[in-house]
This record gives C-alpha cells, sequence and structure tokens, in this order.
C-alpha cells in the first residue's frame, strides 16, 4: 500500500517577499507479521474420563495490518516419547490424531482404551505447532506457537480372562485352569476368598492357576466360588457356583438267605445288612428266583420251596430306592440245588437214576422214563419247559434203523423181520410170544439229543406193546407245542420200495435198511412194522396208533408163490408180476 502527501513550502524574506513550493511525498507501507498467543502446555490422564480423554488451550493473535485476513493450522512435530518404552506406529497414530485448533483455542481428544497400556506414572510427551497466518504473502505472514502435551498413564487392575467351570460330578476330579491379565503388563497374585474345602486353588505365579479337586457324595449340590487377582494396587474378582451332581453309590452288604441246602418245603429266610451312602431310608422289597428267573408272587422275606424248585438253586433279590432316587438290587448266593423229598427220603433230583445209563428203564411197561435238565439251563415261565438256545438235534443225524431178519427156532421156521439200529446192532431181540397170529420181539432203542443244554433220556420200544401214548421226562413237559414236531415220510417209501425190490431178487432172506430221522420234544412215541412169512405167502402189517404216525399209510401187500414168467414173445414186458419175498421154494 502507498500514501501521498503533498507539503507546500512558502519563503518570506521579511520586507514582504515570499516565494512558494509544493513538496509530494509518497509513503509505501510493508507487511506486518501477525503476533500468536497461545496456551503452550496441556495434557490428559488415563481414566479421568471415558470413553475419551480431552484437553484444550487459548489461542489469540494481532495484526497491525488490520486488513490482513488471518487462518489457523496445527501440525504434529513427531516426538512423541513413552517413558518406558517405545510406541508402535498404531500408537503414535492413536495419540496424535486427536489435535486441532481455530481462531481462539487449540483442543485434544484421545481415547481412553488408546492410553490403558500405560501403568501408572508412566508419561508420554508429545508437541503439536500452532500457526497463525495472514493473506499476504509476505514471507513473514505468520506466527508459530508450540503446544506440548503430557499424557500420564495411571495403574489397570488385572482381570480373569477364562471362564468358569461350573458343572462337577461326584467321586469325578474337577479341574479349571485360570487364566487372568493385566493391561500394565504387572505381575499379579491369584487367590480364593470363597471355597469350598474339596477345591484346591494353585497359583502358578505367572497369572494363571488351576482349581482341582473331587467332589464326593457329602458335596453334592451347590457350592459358591470367588477368586481374586491383584497387581499389588488394584484387584479383580471373579465369582461364580459350582454345582456338583450325583453319582449313583452302589450299596455295601449282602444279602443272605438263613438255608443253603434246601429241600422241597423248606421254608426260607432272606436278611441283609444293606447300607447305601446315597440314603437307605426306604422299604427294601425281595424277589424270589429259580435258576435266575422270577418266581411269580414270591416277593415276600420267606419263601417255601415246592416241587417244582427241585432240580434248580434259588437266590433272592433285595431292591430299594435310595434316598437319591436311584434303585439299587442286590442279589444273594445261590443255594445248592433243590433236593426232592419224597417217602423214602432225599433224592438229587439233579442225577439221572443207574437205569437211564444202562439203558432200562423201570417205568417201561408204562413207556414212562426219567430224565433232567442240567443246573445251568434255566426254564421258561412255566417252571418247567427249559429255555433253549438252538433247537434240540439228533447228535448221530446219519444213524439208520435196520430191518433185519431171522429165522424163528419154533416148530413152523417162520422168518420174521425185527427194527433194530445201528448203534445197538450188537443186542438181541426177544420173542415176545404171539398175537393174533402175528409174532413181536422186544428190542431197545437209544438216540441221544444234543444242543447247547443238554438233556438226558431213554425210553423203551415194546414191540408187542402199542398202548405206549408218549414219553416224558420228570419236571418237562413234553405235550408242550412250544417245539416244531419233525418226521421225513419220505424214509417210509424207502422202506415199501426196498421191500419190492426184496421180491424181484428172490432172496430168501435179506436185510432192508432205511434211515428214519425223527425229532420232537413235543411226544415221543413210535410204532413198529412187524412181518410174518410162512409157506411162501408174505403177510404184511403195519399198526400205527400213536398221533405221530397217523399222517403215514399203512403198507399192504398181498403175495402168493413166485410165477414163472412167461417166455412167450407176445408177452408185455412192462407187466410185473407179484413175487414172494424169503420164499424157501425155487421152481
Amino acid at each position: 500500500e502507498t500514501v501521498t502527501a503533498v507539503f507546500t513550502i512558502t519563503v518570506d524574506d521579511a520586507n514582504g517577499g515570499t516565494d512558494t513550493q509544493d513538496v509530494t511525498i509518497n509513503i509505501t507501507g510493508s507487511n506486518d507479521a501477525p503476533s500468536l498467543t497461545v496456551d503452550t502446555t496441556g495434557g490428559v490422564t488415563e481414566d479421568a474420563t471415558t470413553p475419551n480423554l480431552t484437553d484444550s488451550g487459548t489461542l489469540s493473535f494481532t495484526d497491525a495490518d488490520t486488513t490482513d485476513t488471518h487462518s489457523v493450522s496445527t501440525s504434529y512435530n513427531s516426538d512423541a516419547v513413552w517413558s518406558d518404552g517405545v510406541l508402535s506406529a498404531a500408537q503414535i497414530t492413536a495419540i496424535s490424531s486427536g489435535f486441532s485448533a481455530d481462531s481462539d483455542s487449540w483442543d485434544y481428544s484421545v481415547a481412553n482404551a488408546d492410553l490403558q497400556f500405560l501403568d501408572a506414572g508412566e508419561t508420554i510427551i508429545l508437541s503439536f505447532d500452532v500457526t497463525v497466518s495472514d493473506d499476504s504473502g509476505a514471507a513473514n505472514d505468520s506466527d508459530t506457537q508450540t503446544v506440548t502435551l503430557t499424557l500420564t498413564g495411571t495403574n489397570d487392575a488385572p482381570v480373569f480372562d477364562s471362564t468358569p467351570i461350573s458343572a462337577a460330578a461326584e467321586d469325578a476330579t474337577y479341574s479349571y485352569t485360570i487364566t487372568t491379565s493385566d493391561i500394565d503388563i504387572e505381575a499379579v497374585t491369584i487367590t480364593a476368598t470363597t471355597l469350598p474345602s474339596w477345591l484346591t486353588l494353585t497359583d502358578n505365579g505367572n497369572g494363571t492357576a488351576t482349581l482341582s479337586g473331587m467332589p464326593l457324595n457329602a458335596d453334592v449340590g451347590p457350592h459358591a466360588v470367588i477368586l481374586n487377582v491383584s497387581d499389588g494396587s488394584l484387584s479383580s474378582d471373579q465369582n461364580f457356583t459350582i454345582v456338583v451332581v450325583n453319582t449313583n453309590d452302589a450299596p455295601e452288604g449282602t444279602v443272605t438267605i438263613n438255608n443253603m441246602s434246601p429241600t422241597e418245603g423248606d421254608t426260607l429266610t432272606a436278611s441283609n445288612n444293606l447300607t447305601d451312602e446315597d440314603g437307605l431310608s426306604g422299604v427294601i422289597n425281595y424277589q424270589w428266583q429259580r435258576s435266575g428267573i422270577d418266581i411269580l408272587g414270591a416277593t415276600d422275606s420267606t419263601y417255601t420251596t415246592t416241587r417244582g424248585d427241585t432240580g434248580h438253586v434259588i437266590r433272592v433279590v433285595a431292591s430299594f430306592i435310595d434316598d437319591r432316587g436311584t434303585t439299587e438290587h442286590v442279589i444273594s448266593s445261590e443255594t445248592t440245588i433243590v433236593y426232592e423229598r419224597d417217602n423214602d427220603g432225599l433224592i438229587d433230583s439233579s442225577q439221572d437214576d443207574d437205569t437211564s445209563n444202562s439203558g432200562t428203564d423201570d417205568n417201561s411197561d408204562t413207556g414212562q422214563s426219567s430224565g433232567d435238565t442240567t443246573e445251568e439251563t434255566p426254564l421258561t415261565d412255566d417252571g418247567l419247559t427249559p429255555q433253549l438256545d438252538e433247537p434240540l438235534a439228533l447228535s448221530e443225524i446219519d444213524e439208520s434203523l435196520i430191518l433185519a431178519a431171522e429165522q424163528d427156532s419154533g416148530e413152523n421156521n417162520e422168518n420174521i423181520l425185527y427194527l433194530t439200529d445201528e448203534n445197538d446192532s450188537g443186542n438181541e431181540s426177544s420173542r415176545d410170544g404171539e398175537n393174533n397170529g402175528l409174532i413181536f420181539f422186544d428190542h431197545n432203542l437209544y438216540k441221544d439229543i444234543s444242543a447247547a443244554n443238554h438233556l438226558d433220556y431213554h425210553y423203551k420200544i415194546n414191540q408187542g406193546n402199542f398202548d405206549i401214548n408218549d414219553f416224558s421226562v420228570d419236571e418237562i413237559d413234553f405235550e408242550d407245542n412250544r417245539l416244531q414236531r419233525i418226521i421225513d415220510n419220505g424214509n417210509y417209501d424207502q422202506l415199501r420200495d426196498e421191500i419190492d425190490e426184496a421180491f424181484s431178487a428172490e432172496q430168501h432172506s435179506e436185510s432192508v435198511r432205511t434211515n428214519i430221522i425223527t425229532a420232537t420234544t413235543a411226544t415221543f412215541t413210535v410204532g413198529l412194522v412187524s412181518y410174518l412169512l410162512r409157506a411162501g405167502s408174505l403177510i404184511a402189517s403195519m399198526m400205527s396208533t400213536l398221533p405221530l404216525w397217523r399222517g403215514f399209510d399203512p403198507i399192504v401187500i398181498v403175495a402168493g408163490k413166485k410165477k414163472k414168467k412167461d417166455k412167450q414173445k407176445n408177452e408185455d414186458p412192462a407187466v410185473t408180476e407179484s413175487e414172494t419175498l424169503f420164499d424157501s421154494e425155487s421152481k
């Protein structure tokens, strides 16, 4: 800017003479720098406010060039210094980005969270330049002042980082690994201010600890726990509840039977000395068992043995509900097998009589036989029929019955046929006399049955007595149709075919074999075929009165003397003549 001033100069000689002259002066201006005044210091303290820490200072400026316009700006001097270490780039950005200024003040703001790493007494010092500039563009168009800030840290309390385990089980190990942290990176101590007696806290000295223990039955239920972590100045608590769930405790003690060698009709009494850690305040109930199977209705503390118990062991099961709601069972020892009581004394029902081993039977006249099941064989609900894991089977399935011939030593020298089997082929049949013109012979046949649980048995076939209806074994109902009946009728047809072949071969005395496989557990019955050959004529009859043979058609063969074949050429070769079997005449 310029200013022009005109001055007039007049000279007067005092005699009245003057002279005047104008003088012009041009004044040119220059820029005057503004003058800035600020609060040059400031700062914040960690945790003073949240979420942000702030500070501000006054700012003013003057300028002789009153017509100038002014602006205020700031800049970070990149001089932040941490008293306890080196700041990261992220930390520097966080603490330096919040400084600003306007025409009358400067302002600073930083997030409190960004200063949590500062420990008590630690500082960060940094500065900002504040500049006021006019619009002259001259070299001296601005004035700058520096504002220095001090950021001061405070102590932070350590905290628990781990999540507590709140469930435990009786008689099982409980373990909780505790972890803590202190943003001030100070040493901490972990303690427990409230802890149940079954728990132990171990401080590892590195900000971690272990809480462990094994609760017992008395510890079942909730337990309050309070843990504390401290850096020496500040501390934090962790509060939680551990709930111990019950694990069933087996009852202790025994159940006993007063008579461990009972006989039929004895009264057995059960007693016990049971205790239960879970509590036993309820009623103890009893269930008597025969060979491991519940006896219907036998639920008292006493039990009187019956005929159905003979050959079986007896035991009793005591049951109760403990005070924590669990049903418990305790089983007594098993007695010896129950012996049968009769008029002659005591008989061990688990053993066969001597006749079963010799192949004879005291009850042979009635077709009855004795037998038993082994002690290990369980029974079905009826207490009589054995429970079998697999069907019964003939142990010698390929053993066959033999239709053998022998000549009677009587006056008629009759040829007679009788049945035997390979197993008993050394046993001779004995003549049982005549009955309605037929001759019958006694012979004993034996078959063994094999299964997972064996059943010893024997029986006798009397060829002259067809009143045998069934076969039974003591304590086992063989009329129970739960098991299947099997018979191979096809082999009887084979018998008939072999007899026909014997006719055509003109054999005088020929044995005919047939395989007969019969297995039944419903009714053991046998009908037997007898043949009588007299004077070259064959009279055959099959007598079958028993249920097992009702589906088999009897064989009736009418034979005469053998005829010679007609050798005429016009005779039909397909025609077959009847021939006699065992015909002593030859023509």
